[in-house]
């Protein structure tokens, strides 16, 4: 599961910098620079992504491969790998909460994007759901426009 997505920047009349996501066009955030525009539009990606999920909408793929890539922070990132996992999966909230010895009320808070899990329960969750959480660094993007 990949959430990078690419973000056109602009400079606007105001001065400040707009930041605009062809494949989801929920996210549209900015800054006064050009970095700030983009550590807003990690944060606003990451919301938009959960937003998705707990309004039962699927995930699109980026289909722009264009402009600056994006991605969500990597707590985001893990939380909704459990999500699509779960989502995929197709069992119940009272299977998952079996599956980790836990009771259902953990599996919700769990299974709920807005809710802060610690990674290491979120690494359980996907392994009770037959998936590995792989955690990889790479060279940050560059970041220009």
């Amino acid at each position: 599961m990949h959430y990078t997505y690419y973000a056109e920047i602009r400079h606007e009349e105001t001065g400040e910098f707009g930041i605009y996501m062809p494949d989801l066009p929920e996210v549209i955030t900015g800054g006064k620079t050009k970095e700030e525009a983009l550590d807003n539009a990690q944060e606003a990606l990451g919301l938009a992504l959960c937003g998705r999920y707990a309004d039962n909408e699927e995930i699109p793929a980026a289909a722009h491969k264009q402009g600056i890539p994006i991605m969500p922070d990597a707590w985001t990132i893990s939380k909704l790998a459990v999500l699509e996992a779960f989502r995929r999966e197709k069992i119940t909230k009272t299977e998952l909460a079996q599956r980790l010895g836990k009771q259902e009320a953990e599996a919700r808070r769990i299974l709920d994007p807005y809710h802060f899990t610690k990674l290491q329960t979120l690494e359980r969750a996907l392994e009770a759901m037959g998936k590995l959480l792989v955690i990889s660094v790479r060279d940050k993007p560059r970041r220009t426009a």
